[in-house]
């Protein structure tokens, strides 16, 4: 049982990780289009550079996102998944279904905000 959670866990994680991928590639495509696009008129182009900024922040967020998976599965790999960062003690389980990424206990994340 420990072990197909364990596996499920590893495979939610790993496929956040490919999504995050596959939408930060796309953000830095669109982006390039945008910015060498020089026939566009003037208010397009301050439309598309403002675009660029906002996915700019979205890609800054996932790439945030992705260092906390990344690190989830680290702590998969060396034993220390479920565990508070922070205090040490177990995380509860329904919140790390919900967020399997997460590094810190209810109470330890109420006490950083």
């Amino acid at each position: 049982m420990l072990l197909s959670r364990t596996q499920e866990t590893r495979d939610r994680l790993e496929a956040r990780r490919r999504q995050l991928l596959v939408r930060y590639r796309a953000t830095l495509d669109q982006a390039e289009a945008v910015v060498g696009d020089d026939a566009s008129e003037i208010i397009d182009a301050a439309n598309g550079r403002w675009d660029a900024e906002v996915r700019a922040v979205m890609s800054e967020r996932d790439a945030v996102a992705l260092e906390n998976i990344v690190a989830a599965l680290h702590r998969l790999d060396t034993g220390r998944y479920g565990a508070c960062t922070s205090c040490g003690k177990h995380i509860a389980v329904a919140r790390l279904r919900v967020l399997p990424e997460v590094a810190v206990c209810t109470r330890c994340a109420a006490t950083a905000s």
